[in-house]
C-alpha cells in the first residue's frame, strides 16, 4: 500500500501506516520499517511541505495504534521493553533450545535465509545483473527495508537475544515486493521462470 501510494496519495499513506501499526501490535520489530519509509518520503521530488505531510500521514496512524499499547504495557509492567524476552544465564544453562539459539553465529540469518527462501537468491541475482532496476524508487525502498531489518535483527541476535528464523518475518515481504517490482519493470521471461520455480519449491 505504501509503495503504490507513490509517496503522494495521502489516503494510501494513512492506510499503509494503519496496516504497519497493526503489524507492530503483532510483532514490534515491524517498526524497523518506519525509518525506511520516512526517509523514502523525505527523499521524494516534492516540496518540503508535501514531504512532511506524507510522513505525518504515515506515522500518525502507527502512533495511534502502538502508543496506547506501549503506555498500557508500561503501566502494568513498569518497563517499555520486557527484560524477559532476552534469555538470562539460568535459562541458557538449563534449556538446550535456548542455549542453541544464543550460540548461533552472527551470520546465521544471512546464510539461512537463502536456503529456506531461494527466491531471495533469484532477486539478488536480478538486482546485481540489471542496474537499471535500481532506477525504480520502490526497488530501493524494498531493498532498504530488507537490509535494515536484517541488520537490526542480526545485531539483536548477536546481542544476546538469540537467532530464530521467525524473527526475520518482517523482512520477508520486502522480497516479494521486489519480485513484483522487477517483473513489472519489463518483460523478464527468465526471471519469471526462476521465480515460479522457487515459489513452487
Amino acid at each position: 500500500v505504501f509503495l503504490i501510494s507513490n509517496g503522494k496519495r495521502r489516503v494510501l499513506l494513512v492506510a499503509s501506516g494503519g496496516l504497519l501499526g497493526v503489524a507492530a501490535l503483532a510483532k514490534l520489530t515491524a517498526l524497523l520499517v518506519v525509518p525506511v519509509f520516512a526517509v523514502a518520503l523525505l527523499r521524494r521530488n516534492l516540496s518540503w511541505r508535501s514531504r512532511l505531510g506524507s510522513v505525518v500521514a504515515t506515522v500518525v496512524p502507527i502512533g495511534a495504534l502502538v502508543v496506547p499499547w506501549v503506555v498500557l504495557f508500561y503501566q502494568r509492567c513498569g518497563v517499555f521493553v520486557p527484560p524477559w524476552v532476552k534469555p538470562d544465564a539460568w535459562l541458557i544453562e538449563h534449556n538446550s533450545f535456548v542455549s542453541e539459539i544464543v550460540s548461533r553465529p552472527w551470520y546465521y540469518y544471512t546464510v539461512k535465509l537463502p536456503l529456506v527462501m531461494p527466491l531471495l537468491a533469484v532477486v539478488a541475482w536480478a538486482l546485481v545483473r540489471d542496474r537499471l532496476a535500481w532506477s525504480d524508487w520502490r526497488v530501493r525502498v524494498a531493498v532498504a527495508w530488507f537490509v535494515v531489518t536484517l541488520v537490526a535483527l542480526t545485531l539483536m541476535g548477536a546481542g544476546g537475544y538469540g537467532f530464530q528464523m521467525r524473527q526475520v518475518a518482517p523482512a520477508v515481504p520486502a522480497v516479494y515486493v521486489l519480485v513484483i517490482c522487477l517483473v513489472a519493470q519489463r518483460d523478464r521471461p527468465i526471471f519469471l521462470m526462476a521465480s515460479a520455480f522457487t515459489l513452487d519449491r
